[in-house]
């Protein structure tokens, strides 16, 4: 892990100083490619070595625009030469500019059912798209997610209205301007993406956030905004400084072609039915206080603890949150709930007005939920707590799956902060939240289970047994992980944050505790109390054999 750190930060920061690629360079790095048509269209493949093909189905990229003989070009090499030495091919064919419409789309289609039955391609593609190369690709991919294993895009177009312009665009759609407009919402990236997300396609941009051509809001970031709150999986890398150009760093970005590699390289789903096998899971819950220990420091945490499963509360800034994940070469998910305009900050409101409760993982996340937190809190009119909205401060549920075939569901919540353990209205809210929780997490009773975060109340293990949230948790099945390993609540008070221990790590009876200890200064390079208010809760655990993933609810 230490190794491949190394090189996502080489890569990372190499990427702030290269230059522009050079028209020499994009001219002799070309590579051998076999032509052919479909649909009349003319299209290639570059093919691995048969020494460096894999056994089964070939694995592929398939690339867009492809634009006669310039794109793809040299500029694409240097990725494409990693994809080829994993085994993976490149496809792609000439559109045309379709801008994304229903003609080009069938054209991609042609093209997978040639390479999937008579190249002996993977039935799932990995989506590689360039600029306008997004609506071309995206196109196609919200009408077939069967066939998608991942998209990657560098400054893709993902709204037709941004670029090339509806007046531009229509032609190719065979509508007016007018037409186009009053279809928008049937052929635009953007607006389209449910399908995506419902078949949990992993998802990663790198986008300049100075591009004026297809500026960052209005595709990349809007994108990224929706797919979250449909439950989609997406890392966006921002490229600060940089427009729509040939900077180096948009073509030898190592997170993007490890994602890439990495989701094309997976065990087929037909072959996930083996049976698993039981292993250990090692598991972080910190609340970081609003980022306060920064991306560094809280990746070298997290490495130094090989933390499988990390969930992390107050984690209140996208780009930090997708740059710990780019950092650490994890899997992300995470949501909350963000007021179209600011708010003045009150008492019992929430900081920043904006919670996603964070899940990083080393494992594949095949389905995901998050739950936003509620929208009473931005209008004044309305109770402090809305009984049909339960989960108070957002949550994100996931179910994971391991490389040895297990299954596990997690959810990172954070209860309501405030009011003591004497203060009945605030208990009860916690008590509804949890409750909310339990029943979200109902359907997948017969995995291990793991509930995780600042749940921002004492336990009734710990003296006073009036705490009404742990012992609903006790009473529902769930285990604290933290008093399982260290019952004596004297001798290990466990405290995380001020003189009480209020973040957890619960677990159901299909998981085995093993370790759990509060994570002091010095313990993974910690420095205790100067990088946040809360102390994380480590804990190792043992899982499986699991239920095979045909009889997993999802």
């Amino acid at each position: 892990m230490n190794r491949d750190a190394t090189r996502l930060r080489a890569a990372i920061v190499g990427i702030a100083v290269v230059p522009l690629i050079s028209s020499a360079l994009m001219a002799a790095t070309a590579l051998s490619r076999q032509q052919f048509t479909v649909d009349g269209r003319p299209a290639f493949i570059i093919a691995p070595e048969k020494a460096k093909s894999r056994p089964g189905p070939t694995p592929w990229v398939l690339y867009a625009p492809t634009l006669g003989k310039g794109l793809p070009g040299g500029a694409e090499h240097w990725m494409f030469r990693q994809f080829l030495d994993a085994g993976i091919a490149i496809a792609g064919v000439d559109v045309g500019e379709s801008y994304g419409s229903p003609k080009g789309r069938a054209t991609y289609t042609a093209l997978h059912k040639r390479l999937t039955e008579q190249h002996g391609f993977s039935p799932k593609a990995c989506l590689l798209a360039r600029s306008r190369g997004g609506l071309m690709l995206y196109g196609w991919a919200v009408e077939n997610p069967e066939k998608v294993q991942c998209i990657a895009g560098i400054y893709p177009v993902c709204n037709i209205a941004s670029y090339p312009g509806l007046a531009r665009a229509c032609g190719a759609y065979g509508m007016t301007e007018a037409q186009l407009a009053a279809e928008l919402t049937n052929h635009n990236p953007v607006d389209r993406l449910a399908p995506l997300a419902k078949a949990k396609v992993p998802i990663f941009h790198i986008h300049g956030d100075k591009d004026t051509t297809v500026p960052l809001a209005d595709n990349s970031a809007l994108l990224a905004k929706r797919y979250r709150a449909a439950g989609g999986n997406i890392t966006l890398q921002i490229a600060e400084g940089q427009g729509h150009n040939m900077w180096r760093g948009f073509f030898e970005c190592q997170p993007l072609v490890d994602f890439v590699i990495r989701h094309a390289t997976a065990v087929p789903t037909a072959a996930a039915t083996r049976p698993s096998q039981a292993e250990t899971l090692r598991v972080l819950s910190y609340n970081i206080h609003m980022w306060e220990p920064g991306v560094e420091a809280l990746a070298a945490v997290i490495r130094a603890s090989e933390a499988d499963i990390v969930g992390l509360n107050e984690a209140w800034n996208e780009k930090n949150n997708n740059a710990l994940a780019e950092k650490l070469g994890y899997n992300i998910i995470y949501g909350g709930y963000k007021p179209a305009k600011p708010l003045p900050r009150q008492a019992h409101w929430i900081n920043g007005y904006y919670m996603p409760q964070v899940l990083l993982t080393r494992h594949k996340i095949v389905y995901s939920k998050l739950f936003n937190a509620m929208a009473a809190k931005d209008d004044k009119a309305k109770p402090d707590f809305d009984p049909s909205v339960p989960i108070y401060r957002g949550g994100t549920l996931a179910v994971l799956e391991t490389a040895k075939g297990n299954r596990v569901a997690v959810f990172v919540l954070h209860l309501h902060p405030w009011g003591g353990g004497d203060n009945e209205k605030m208990i009860e809210m916690r008590l509804a939240e949890i409750k909310g929780v339990l029943a979200q997490l109902t359907p997948y009773a017969k995995l291990p289970i793991l509930v995780i975060g600042d749940h921002n109340t004492r336990s009734h293990q710990d003296g006073q047994t009036t705490y009404k949230v742990t012992r609903h948790m006790a009473q529902a099945g769930f285990t604290d992980l933290y008093r399982a390993v260290k019952p004596d609540a004297k001798a290990d008070p466990g405290v995380t944050c001020s003189r009480s221990r209020i973040d957890y790590i619960f677990h159901n009876k299909h998981v085995t505790p093993v370790d759990c200890k509060v994570v002091t200064t010095g313990l993974f390079g910690s420095r205790g109390r100067e990088h946040s208010d809360h102390l994380p809760v480590f804990g190792v655990v043992k899982i499986g054999p699991t239920a095979t993933p045909e009889k997993v609810p999802h």
